[in-house]
């Protein structure tokens, strides 16, 4: 989603000691074609993904996050360390192998998280959708047996004030109650994400508007993720994705303002 705000060149610059830069500094005392340089490209995309879940953990279970990306960077420095100094060929084989590490050290990290998941933010229970008038926290109001009304940090979409406006326009803020609740979940996600749309943003945005929606995005992604027993892969995923966002533009607002 960053890519529609920024170029990913903006990051390689931005990040400069990252693993990625790291990676591309390999690929270029080694030389070659196009061959390393997919292999550089596939390596810096699996410790993207795996990074993100780890920063995912990091923020439920502080200690096993920690320790999950200690081990992204031991297995990416390792890679580098071989590579420099092998022909193109072998230097291929050693980023290929990394990759295929940090992607199974990925599944464990979601493993990590899908546990961490029930058992604090679940509390070791299924929601059931008669347990929405207390479950829904500060992410919303619970209206009726049909509809409950949002509660992000932000409003950014135009409501109806008036009772004339109120008889035409919808509010899209209050939202319709489906079963299952993940299909109400998606209805939330549409919204939230129109938002903060790139047709309805611009320079002048305030940059917390957009972190504060990732943020709430990710909040009820896991809220979701706790109508399912023993929580689902699928909205813990959608967690780490909108909690990385708020992490990327939170770096890029220090950025700024350094």
């Amino acid at each position: 989603m960053l890519a529609r705000y920024f170029p990913a060149t903006f990051f390689a610059l931005a990040f400069p000691v990252s693993l990625y830069a790291q990676v591309e500094s390999v690929i270029a005392v080694v030389g070659g074609g196009a061959l390393i340089g997919k292999a550089g490209d596939e390596l810096d995309d699996s410790i993207a993904r795996a990074e993100a879940a780890g920063h995912g953990l990091l923020d439920k279970a502080n200690a096993i996050g920690k320790e999950r990306l200690d081990q992204i960077d031991q297995i990416t420095q390792r890679a580098i360390r071989e590579a420099i100094g092998l022909s193109e060929k072998a230097a291929i084989k050693i980023l290929e192998k990394a990759a295929e590490d940090i992607d199974a050290l990925r599944v464990d990290i979601m493993a990590d998280l899908k546990g961490v998941v029930w058992e604090a933010a679940c509390q070791g229970k299924k929601l059931l959708m008669q347990d929405l008038p207390t479950s829904l926290g500060g992410l919303g109001t619970f209206l009726d047996v049909n509809q409950f009304e949002l509660t992000p940090p932000v409003y950014r979409l135009n409501r109806p004030t008036t009772w004339f406006e109120k008889w035409y326009m919808d509010d899209p803020y209050i939202i319709e109650i489906k079963e299952p609740f993940d299909r109400t979940y998606v209805t939330v996600r549409d919204v939230m994400e129109a938002s903060i749309a790139p047709d309805v943003i611009s320079d002048d945005t305030p940059a917390h508007h957009i972190v504060s929606t990732w943020e709430y995005l990710a909040d009820f992604a896991l809220r979701t993720s706790c109508f399912f027993d023993g929580s689902s892969d699928r909205w813990n995923q959608e967690y780490v994705n909108y909690r990385e966002q708020a992490r990327q533009w939170r770096e890029l607002v220090f950025i700024r303002i350094e």
